[in-house]
Parts: C-alpha cells; structure tokens; sequence
C-alpha cells in the first residue's frame, strides 16, 4: 500500500509540473490544443495588414484615373494583358484602317497616345510652283530732256546745254567752243520687280489612319505576376492590345507584343520652290536724238543716239550742230529675265513603332 501511495504521490507531482510549465509557456499550451483554425486566421491578417499577401491593398478605394476593374479578370469585358517593358508606352488599343471608320478615344480607352497614319500610299509629288515673272519698271522718260555739250571725249569739259525737246525743229546748237560730244540726261533704268503665285502641296497620299488609345492605369487585380487586368478593345479597334516607341527602334521587345505594325506620326514636309528674282534691265530707252554736225538734222552725217547718252562723240563739223527728237523711236521701258520657280524639298516619314500582341 505505501509503494502504491507513492507510485500515486510521484503522478500528482509530475501533474503538477506539467501544469506549472503550461502557465509559463501559454503558446505551447495553445498548440497542443489542436485548434489551428485561429491560428490560420490570426496569420492571414497580419499578412494582409503588413501588405505583403498577395491581394495586400485590393479592397482599398480606386484612385481617379485606374481602371475600375472586376474582382477577378476572368470576367466578361476584360483579360489579363502583358505590362509593357521598361522603355515602351502601354499597353493600348490600336486602330489602323480608313479615315472614316477611325474611332475616338473614349470610354474605357480615353487618352491618346498616337494620331498618326500608316505608310504613304505611294510618292507624295513635288511642289506645284507657279511661273516666275518680272514687272515693267515703273520709271518714265522725261518729256524734254537736256543736251549737254563738251569740248572733250570724256563729257568734262561742258560748254553748254540745250532743251532737249526739238520734234517740231531743227534748231542750231550755239556752242561757244568747239563741241565734241554731248550726253542727253535722263532717268536711270529701273529695276524689275519679281511676281510669282502661291505654290501648290499635293496632299500626302497617307494609305490609312493610324490611332492608339490608352486606358486608365490598369491594377493587376487576381492577373498573374507582370500581367495587368485590362478591358478588352471594342470593334474597331483591333482585338489584342499593344505597345510602341516614339520612334523606329527596330525589332519588337522579346515577349508577348511580337507582331509589328508600320505606323507613322507624321512627316516633315519641305517641299517648296525656289524664289523668283529678275535679271538685269535689257532694252531700256527713251527714244533717241538726231544730231547732225551740218545744217540738216538727217543729212548724210546725221547721228542718231539713243537716249539716254552717257557720252557720244559728235565727230568733226563745221559751223553749229543741229539735233532734232522727231522721227526717232519711241521710248521702251526694256525688260527683264524671270529666274526661279523651281520645285525643291521633298517628304521624310515620322516613323514610330507598334509591338501588338498576335
């Protein structure tokens, strides 16, 4: 009886240990309970309240200007999408067909990223410029110009002046030295002004329109790592979406936006024509003077000046010249060659670069 008293005594202590431990260790104790319900539920909030878990801020509101997606990105209307590689814009809806079908950015796809064109349907043609010419100079001849006489070949040595009207005449020049030359003044030449038209640009024969519309910024939602949850392109758009570069970088990225689309921004235009300028004055004159060293304005010495005169020798004579403005030809304001009008420039294409999903 006193073994089995104390075999009892020694259980108790033991009972009474274990008891003592499970006070000290309350999460060992917890553990042994076998209620691991509230253990997963407990660690699933934290894990949701550190923002770490894989739906870590899904439930928190939408800011203006991110798509407002499903729950889950299996729904109708959307899918998931590729994000676009580091360096490219998108991902976006792209349209390339005729101008008239060409859709707004609207609804789901509000912002515009491209409106531009697809390759040009063929050569844009040269400028259409417009034939160059020159008007007549404005400058008149004077209705009675003057002689003026010189005692040398040169015209520095000046004896005299005389009116230079004598159409109804043959008057004597009374000279008080021995003339040997004369000059006639009068208006100097004009110059041509250049008139030209408004060069004509055929249109650009762009083959279709090229557009790109974006969607808010897309959340990934239930989307798998590096896929965003996106609507769906609505007709005409084309049915998977896309990425691009503002320029011509070659091939597409490596990934899932493989298919390329030529697509262009623009295109510098630098066609023109050359501009119009006029030579120099050719043919000009005021008519002409008779002058004959004898009596008779048009006997057989007569010499005939087209005016104006810089300097013309009068040659030998005896007693007074005569002159005498009648049945000389009329005054002719000359003209001037047209020069320019050429066509010059040409198109250089604004390439940019679509990557579209197959």
């Amino acid at each position: 009886m006193r073994v089995q008293w104390g075999a009892a005594g020694v259980l108790a202590s033991v009972a009474l240990a274990v008891l003592a431990l499970a006070a000290c260790i309350p999460g060992e104790l917890t553990l042994e309970s076998g209620d691991a319900s509230s253990q997963g539920e407990g660690g699933a909030d934290v894990f949701a309240e550190q923002g770490t878990g894989p739906d870590a801020g899904q439930d928190s509101p939408v800011d203006v200007g991110v798509f407002d997606a499903p729950p889950n990105c299996d729904a109708a209307g959307v899918s998931c999408v590729p994000a676009a590689p580091t360096g490219w814009t998108g991902p976006f809806a792209f349209y390339d067909g005729p101008a008239a079908t060409a859709p707004p950015c609207a609804g789901n796809f509000p912002s515009s990223i491209l409106d531009g064109h697809g390759p040009l349907d063929g050569s844009a043609g040269p400028a259409q410029c417009p034939a160059c010419g020159c008007t007549a100079p404005s400058t008149g001849c004077p209705s009675n110009p003057t002689i003026q006489w010189y005692s040398d070949t040169m015209c520095t040595l000046l004896c005299t002046s005389s009116p230079g009207d004598a159409s109804a005449g043959c008057p004597a020049v009374d000279v008080a030295c021995s003339a040997v030359a004369f000059s006639v003044s009068g208006p100097s030449p004009g110059t041509c002004s250049a008139s030209t038209g408004t060069p004509t640009l055929p249109p650009l024969p762009w083959g279709s329109t090229a557009r790109a519309c974006a969607p808010p910024a897309l959340p990934q939602v239930d989307c798998p790592f590096g896929q965003l949850c996106s609507p769906v392109p609505p007709q005409p758009f084309g049915a998977t979406m896309c990425i691009s570069q503002a320029a011509d970088v070659g091939a597409c990225p490596q990934g899932a936006y493989s298919r390329r689309i030529s697509a262009f921004s623009g295109a510098s235009d630098t066609r023109g024509c050359t501009a119009c300028a006029c030579g120099s004055l050719q043919g000009f004159t005021c008519g002409a003077i008779v002058i004959n060293p004898g009596n008779d304005c048009f006997g057989p010495w007569a010499i005939t000046q087209s005016l104006p005169a810089v300097c013309a020798t009068l040659g030998t004579y005896s007693g007074k010249p005569t002159y005498s403005t009648g049945g000389a030809a009329g005054p002719d304001a000359g003209s001037c060659t047209p020069s320019g009008g050429a066509a010059v420039g040409a198109v250089t294409p604004a390439p940019v670069t679509i990557c579209c999903e197959p």
